[in-house]
């Protein structure tokens, strides 16, 4: 043994500390930390007498979406950069299970961190924009040229965001934060909410607007009167409308979702994701219970584009982006409702937690409608840590915060 509890459970805690504060910021660095924590779990044996045959069961549940491709990587199949994308999944639920009973206390902590990477995820993507616009000329303020430095797609970039001001807003209503934590809180959540306007994700947009109010209202409503947050939110409103059509990046982003038919001269809502969803729905039907295999699901889908004259989605072989289709035509319908009735069968020990878990849950399953989340490696990290935590947390016994 080489490390005693005590010195093993500091260490382990310092690492999650580190990869929350990494894992928006730079992922590929929080993927190391995550591997010396792993290592530091290998360092005392014993720690894994922790785990229970229940808390086996409810990471194997959880991550359900892995699971489905270990018979294809056990016949041989070329499918380890999948699987290899996946495996958090399993490791982090597992690696929370094996923190001491206070992990509950130090869920909060570990967001505190996660809070603190964006910030310097965001101001580090504002600072190379704002370089690249005095001395290249370049205008790198909106979507995904955004995001490009570092290096995530502006959809996902977004859904970090809004989970950062939904867990501060829920912090507050719970009074864990102190007078200088909220204030920072407050100031970072404007300039969230400005990038989250820049980055130009249309789907969160939409999860902008449907949980983040609700958040909100009650705060302001307890601060300044029903009236007064009344206006305040409708002004509040109309602004972020104003701000998404008249800048002239977002106003593009907004209307490329619609077109004018020549022959009848009527509006249309047009989209690629129509198209990949509707290949991933034949396919469904084609195998409902069983789906095509996940092994061949790339290679199905291609097809049916293929069959279907849809140009673009064979061009750049474009997914399902719907996680829910993606799972669906893969491996059938038994894996997709197994997995959601896991994941909303919680019986929470720690009630204080339970508003976090069942808000960021809503922003997933929203997100994962317009996106296949679970086939990136940013989106299954940020699934795992997020949900993984909470999951456990809700299960031990309330610690003071």
């Amino acid at each position: 043994m080489l490390l005693n509890d005590k010195q093993q459970q500091q260490g382990l805690f310092l690492t999650l500390l580190l990869f929350a504060f990494f894992m928006p910021l730079f992922p590929r660095v929080a993927t190391y930390i995550g591997a010396l924590g792993i290592l530091i779990c290998l360092l005392n044996p014993k720690i894994y007498l922790r785990l229970k045959r229940r808390n086996i069961l409810e990471i194997l549940a959880f991550s359900t979406p892995l699971l489905v491709w270990i018979p294809a990587l056990i016949l041989g199949h070329s499918v380890g950069a999948k699987v290899e994308t996946k495996v958090s999944l399993l490791l982090l639920p597992l690696v929370f299970y094996l923190i001491d009973q206070d992990i509950a206390a130090k869920s909060i902590q570990l967001f505190k961190s996660y809070f603190l990477g964006l910030c310097a995820a965001g101001l580090y993507c504002i600072g190379g924009a704002t370089v690249s616009y005095f001395f290249h000329g370049s205008n790198n303020f909106f979507y995904s040229k955004l995001g490009s430095y570092i290096h995530i797609h502006p959809t996902y970039f977004s859904l970090y965001l809004i989970i950062a001001i939904s867990f501060f807003m829920i912090a507050i209503r719970k009074n864990q934060l102190n007078q200088i934590e909220r204030r920072i809180g407050w100031l970072a959540t404007v300039f969230f909410s400005i990038l989250i306007v820049l980055l130009s994700s249309r789907s969160q947009w939409v999860n902008y607007v449907l949980i983040v109010p609700v958040l909100l209202f009650p705060l302001l409503q307890d601060r300044i009167g029903s009236v007064k947050a009344a206006v305040l939110f409708i002004f509040a409103g109309l602004f972020f409308a104003f701000s998404v059509y008249m800048i002239p990046a977002t106003n593009k982003r907004l209307m490329d979702l619609f077109s004018l038919n020549d022959t009848t001269e009527k509006v249309q809502v047009q989209n690629v994701r129509y198209q990949t969803w509707d290949a991933s729905l034949e396919l469904f039907k084609a195998s409902p219970l069983v789906g095509v295999g996940v092994q061949n699901l790339q290679g199905e889908q291609l097809l049916m584009y293929e069959q279907l004259n849809y140009e673009r989605p064979l061009r750049e072989k474009y997914n399902a982006h719907n996680q829910y289709l993606d799972l669906l035509a893969g491996a059938g319908l038994i894996p997709l409702i197994f997995w959601l009735v896991c994941l909303f069968w919680q019986r929470p020990v720690n009630r204080n937690l339970q508003a976090y878990y069942f808000t960021a849950l809503i922003l997933f399953l929203l997100s994962f409608l317009t996106e296949s989340m679970l086939e990136t490696a940013r989106g299954v990290m940020l699934f795992s840590f997020i949900m993984g935590l909470l999951m456990v947390s809700m299960k031990r016994k309330p610690y003071a915060i």
